[in-house]
C-alpha cells in the first residue's frame, strides 16, 4: 500500500489540499497521513465551510501538528511521498533551512534526507528575490516545486474544472495517475474537439476538451466575467470551496491526541 503525506500549511488554497485528500479517499491502494497546521485551520474556516475536524476525517491518519515524535517523523517509517498543499512562504522556508520546529516541516525534512519525492504547492506572488531565492535551494535540495498554477487547454467552464486539474498533476508526481485527469493530446485532438471535426474513433481522446461554446451575446458585451448558461441569480462559478467533503466509502482512520490549542482551532 502506498503512503502518502499531506501536509496543510498557512497559505491561502486550502481547498487544493482539501480536494487532493478527497480524491485520494477513492483510490483503494493509498493510505493518507495528514498534518494539518494552525494557520491551515484558520484559513478552512476563511475560505470555506470545512472544519478542520472536517479535513482530518477524510486522511486515514490525522496527525498533531505540535507531535515531533509522530511515525512520520521518522525515515524508518515507509512513507513513498508528501505534498505540502498548499506551502506557504514561512513553511518553505523552514524546510529549505531544516527548522524543523514542527510535525510538518519534520516531515518534509524526512523526505528529502531519504530521497523521497517531496511536492511543494506554493502559493504566493508576485515573487520577490528572497522566495526566488528559497525555490531555487529547495529544487537543488531534491523537493518538486509545483505552484498550482492553473491550466485551460482542456477549456474548463467551472471552478470545479480548474483545481481538479491543478491537483490531478500534483498526484502525478506522488506516483497517483486519475484517469480523471484531463490530458493534453496534442494540438490536433485540441482542434478537432473545437471544430466538431473527427470521427467516431476519437471521441474518447477528445472527450476532456469538449466544452458548451458560449451562446452568441449582444455586441459589445464583456465577456471576461461572464458564464455562459449560468443563471443570473446563481454566481459565475462552481463555490468547491464551500461544498461539503465528498461523501466517500467509509474507512479506518487513526487521529493523534490534539493539543487544548488545537482543539480550540477550527
Amino acid at each position: 500500500m502506498k503512503k502518502i503525506v499531506i501536509g496543510m500549511s498557512g497559505s491561502t488554497g486550502v481547498i487544493l489540499g482539501v480536494r487532493a485528500l478527497q480524491l485520494l479517499r477513492t483510490v483503494p491502494d493509498v493510505e493518507t497521513h495528514l498534518v494539518l497546521s494552525r494557520s491551515a485551520a484558520l484559513n478552512l474556516r476563511l475560505e470555506s465551510d470545512h472544519t478542520a475536524q472536517d479535513v482530518r476525517a477524510l486522511a486515514d491518519v490525522a496527525h498533531n501538528f505540535s507531535d515531533i515524535g509522530a511515525s512520520i517523523a521518522s525515515g524508518s517509517f515507509r512513507a513513498d511521498a508528501m505534498l505540502v498543499v498548499p506551502c506557504s512562504m514561512k513553511t518553505l522556508s523552514g524546510i529549505v533551512h531544516s527548522y524543523a520546529d514542527n510535525l510538518l516541516i519534520r516531515a518534509a525534512d524526512v523526505m528529502l534526507k531519504e530521497r523521497r519525492t517531496l511536492v511543494l504547492a506554493v502559493r504566493e506572488t508576485p515573487f520577490h528575490l528572497g522566495h526566488l531565492r528559497l525555490l531555487t535551494q529547495a529544487a537543488e535540495l531534491g523537493a518538486v516545486v509545483f505552484p498550482p498554477v492553473p491550466a485551460f487547454y482542456h477549456r474548463p467552464t467551472t471552478l470545479d474544472e480548474v483545481i481538479d486539474q491543478s491537483v490531478g498533476r500534483m498526484l502525478d508526481q506522488v506516483g497517483v495517475v486519475l484517469p480523471t485527469v484531463p490530458r493534453w493530446q496534442g494540438t490536433a485532438a485540441a482542434a478537432s474537439a473545437r471544430h466538431g471535426a473527427g470521427s467516431a474513433d476519437d471521441a474518447t481522446s477528445r472527450a476532456p476538451y469538449e466544452r458548451t461554446r458560449p451562446e452568441a451575446l449582444p455586441p459589445g458585451t464583456n465577456t471576461a466575467h461572464t458564464t455562459p448558461h449560468t443563471p443570473a441569480h446563481t454566481p459565475a462559478h462552481t463555490t468547491a470551496h464551500a461544498t461539503a467533503p465528498t461523501a466517500a466509502p467509509a474507512r479506518a482512520r487513526t487521529v493523534s491526541p490534539r493539543s487544548s490549542e488545537e482543539r480550540n482551532i477550527g
